[in-house]
C-alpha cells in the first residue's frame, strides 16, 4: 500500500529524514508520533505531495494523489474555504475545473469532465450533504456552496473536512491532529469510524487515549537518529516497549562505561610503558619487544575507537521533557474578581447569536473549565472577555489590577497577542529579556536551541510554535491565564510539563478544552457549559 525506502529529506537546511524505510500494508491503522519538530507533518506532507521534492532522496511508493484523503488540521482552520470544498476538496476542485474548461468544450473539457464523473458527478452532491447533515450541520437551512468556514469555529471546520473521510473515494487517508478542536461528540463519532474502518489509515495525533483507541501500529520518529522505529500495538503498549528499551539500553551503556574508562586506562598505562622500556635501553631486543607493546596498546585503541563509534551510532538519545516556567506563580489577590458580565451576548451578528443574557462572576485564584459542543461559543466569549471579539449586548469586564495572558487557539496567528511577522525569529521575540545567554538558557528548557532560534517564526513547526507562545505568556508572569485548546499541537512530554506547571499556579485559570485527560489532571473547581445559547 504505503513504501518508502531510504528516504532523506531536509526541510530548509534542517535534515529531518535519514535513510528512513518502512511499509505500510492495507488496512493497516498506523500511529505516527514523536517530539514536536522531528518532522511528522511534513512527512505527511511528502506522502500526500503536498511539498516540494527537490531535497528529496529516495523512494515513496503509494497509491496516486488522486487516491489520497489528507486532512490537515491547521489548513482546515484556517481555510476561508466553503463549507463544501472543506468536506470534499477532490470533488470541488474537479467540479470548478470542469466548469472553467466548459467554456471552450474541447479535450481539455472532456478530461476534466471524466475526472468529475470518476468522483461522483452532480450526483455525489446529495452524498456530500448527507453526511454533512450526519456532522449536525443544517445543509436545509444553509447553502454550504456559499457559507464561508470563517465563519464557522475551529471545531466546525475540522468537523466539515472529516467529511471527506466518509466522501470521497480514496485508498489512504492521511490525518494530521484530527482530534484538535474536536468536541466529546465529535471525537466519538471519528474513534467509531476509524474502529470500522477497512482504509489504511496513517494519523499524526499527540492524543494518547485517541491513539490507543484507533491504532493497532506505532510509528515513532527519533529526532536524533533522523529514523523510524517501527511497534507493533498502540501508543501505550509501544511506550511501554520503548521503556523496557530506555532500561536495557542504559544498562548495556553502563556497561560500555566502564569498558571504556577500563580500556583507556589500560592503553594510557601500556603506552608509558612502552615509552619508558625505550628511552631506558639501547639494546635491539628490549626495544622490539617495547615496540610490541606499543603496538598492542595500538590494537586496544582501534577497539575503544570501534566501541565509541557504535556507541554513537546505536545510541538512541532521549529528548529532555520541556519545563515550562512562570515568573511568579500568579499573585494571589483574596476576595477580588478577575472578570465579571452582566447581560453579555456574544456572537457574529444579530443574525448569528452564540450566547445570550450571560450573567457571571469569576473569583481570582479560581480554575474555571468552559465546555460546550463545537460552535456553541466558547472561543468566542474568551475573545470577547479579552476585548478581541466587540460583544453584542450587556457588558463584561476585567479586573485592570491583574495581568491577563491568553493563549489563543489560533497561535501566533492575527489574533494572538503576540502578532508575529514572518521575517521575525525566535530570539528577536526575547530581545530586551536580557541577555543572549540568559535568553537561550531559557529557551533550551521547552527545546528551542541551536539554530532553530535564529530560524523565522514561520519555519516553526505547529508544537514549536504553540511551546514558543506559550514560553512568552508564562514568562510574563500573567495573574489569570486564559487557555484556548493549549493542548493543540503540543508533543505528550510538552503537555504533561503544562500539567505540572499549571497545578503549581495560584493564579486564575479559564480554560477552554476537550482534553479529557488535561481537564481531569487540572480539576476544575468550576465548570461552565454552553447550550441553546445559553451559559449555565
Amino acid at each position: 500500500m504505503l513504501e518508502l525506502h531510504k528516504l532523506n529529506f531536509a526541510f530548509d537546511s534542517k535534515k529531518l529524514f535519514e535513510d528512513v524505510s518502512l511499509k505500510v500494508e492495507a488496512g493497516d491503522r498506523v500511529g505516527l508520533v514523536g517530539p514536536n519538530g522531528s518532522g511528522k507533518s511534513t512527512l505527511l506532507k511528502l506522502i500526500a505531495g503536498k511539498l516540494e521534492k527537490h531535497t528529496l532522496r529516495g523512494t515513496i511508493l503509494g497509491p496516486p494523489v488522486e487516491e489520497m484523503v489528507y486532512i490537515n488540521c491547521r489548513d482546515s482552520y484556517f481555510s476561508q474555504r466553503s463549507l463544501l470544498a472543506l468536506a470534499a476538496p477532490q470533488w470541488h476542485a474537479a467540479r470548478e475545473n470542469m466548469i472553467a474548461a466548459s467554456r471552450f468544450l474541447n479535450a481539455e473539457y472532456e478530461k476534466a469532465f471524466e475526472e468529475f464523473e470518476r468522483l461522483g458527478g452532480w450526483r455525489h452532491l446529495a452524498v456530500i450533504e448527507k453526511e454533512l447533515s450526519l456532522m449536525d450541520f443544517d445543509t436545509g437551512s444553509c447553502d454550504p456552496e456559499l457559507l464561508d468556514s470563517g465563519q464557522l469555529s475551529g471545531g466546525e471546520r475540522i468537523r466539515a473536512a472529516l467529511c471527506s473521510l466518509t466522501s470521497s473515494r480514496y485508498q489512504l487517508a492521511l490525518l494530521d491532529e484530527p482530534t484538535n478542536n474536536l468536541d466529546s461528540k465529535s471525537r466519538e463519532w471519528l474513534i467509531d469510524f476509524i474502529s470500522v474502518c477497512s482504509k489504511t489509515l496513517l494519523i499524526v495525533s499527540h492524543d494518547r487515549d485517541f491513539l490507543d483507541l484507533t491504532c493497532s501500529r506505532t510509528l515513532v520518529l527519533e529526532p536524533f537518529s533522523r529514523s523510524v522505529k517501527s511497534y507493533q500495538g498502540n501508543y501505550s503498549w509501544a511506550m511501554e516497549v520503548r521503556e523496557v528499551e530506555r532500561v536495557r539500553n542504559a544498562a548495556k551503556q553502563e556497561v560500555e562505561k566502564r569498558l571504556i574508562e577500563r580500556l583507556t586506562e589500560d592503553i594510557r598505562k601500556t603506552k608509558e610503558q612502552a615509552s619508558r622500556v625505550e628511552r631506558a635501553t639501547t639494546n635491539d631486543y628490549i626495544r622490539g619487544r617495547s615496540k610490541k607493546v606499543a603496538a598492542k596498546a595500538k590494537a586496544r585503541e582501534c577497539r575503544l575507537g570501534k566501541i565509541l563509534e557504535s556507541k554513537v551510532t546505536n545510541n538512541t538519545r532521549v529528548v529532555a521533557a520541556p519545563c515550562f516556567e512562570l515568573g511568579i506563580a500568579g499573585r494571589p489577590h483574596r476576595q477580588s474578581m478577575a472578570v465579571v458580565a452582566r447581560d453579555l451576548c456574544v456572537g457574529f451578528s444579530a443574525d448569528r447569536v452564540l450566547i445570550e443574557d450571560a450573567s457571571f462572576e469569576i473569583c481570582h485564584g479560581e480554575r474555571v473549565a468552559l465546555f460546550g459542543d463545537n460552535g456553541a461559543g466558547k472561543s468566542s466569549l474568551v475573545n470577547t472577555m479579552m476585548g478581541r471579539m466587540p460583544a453584542l449586548a450587556g457588558e463584561i469586564d476585567r479586573n485592570p489590577y491583574l495581568r491577563f495572558g491568553h493563549l489563543s487557539q489560533g497561535r501566533c496567528e492575527y489574533e494572538s497577542e503576540f502578532a508575529f511577522l514572518p521575517e521575525t525569529t525566535v530570539l528577536s521575540l526575547f530581545a530586551d529579556w536580557g541577555s543572549e545567554a540568559e535568553i537561550r538558557r531559557y529557551l533550551s528548557r521547552i527545546r528551542l536551541t541551536g539554530a532553530t532560534l535564529g530560524q523565522s517564526i514561520d519555519l516553526l513547526s505547529e508544537g514549536e510554535r504553540t511551546r514558543l507562545e506559550l514560553a512568552l505568556i508564562l514568562k510574563s508572569a500573567p495573574d489569570v491565564l486564559i487557555l484556548d485548546e493549549p493542548t493543540n499541537h503540543l508533543d505528550i512530554d510538552s503537555i504533561e510539563a503544562l500539567e505540572n506547571v499549571l497545578k503549581e499556579y495560584r493564579g486564575t485559570i479559564i480554560m477552554v478544552s476537550h482534553d479529557k485527560r488535561f481537564c481531569e489532571m487540572l480539576s476544575p473547581q468550576r465548570t461552565f457549559m454552553i447550550s441553546d445559547r445559553k451559559l449555565i
